[in-house]
């Protein structure tokens, strides 16, 4: 993964894989910091937003979790309100 890392720096597959791989591996502090890093470098992109959240869920930290999956699904809803009003 750090390879792939290296080849391609800025995939938001890639830094979302790598949280996971720290989650799966129960390194929920670097899990944390490598999701982030992902949603700075990609914010728009809310696969990271929905396992940031189940993150914080399984930590049971449910104000993180619900804040995480509002922010990811605000692109969303924003647009969904947009087309809304051009109707």
């Amino acid at each position: 993964m750090k390879k792939a890392l290296e080849l391609d720096p800025f995939s938001r597959i890639y830094n979302t894989v790598f949280g996971l791989t720290y989650f799966y591996a129960r390194k929920y502090n670097q899990a944390e910091e490598q999701f982030k890093k992902a949603i700075e470098l990609n914010p728009d992109f809310f696969v990271t937003y929905y396992h940031f959240a189940w993150l914080y869920s399984q930590l049971g930290q449910y104000q993180k979790r619900h804040r995480r999956a509002h922010e990811g699904a605000a692109p969303f809803s924003q647009r969904s309100r947009r087309q809304s009003c051009s109707i």
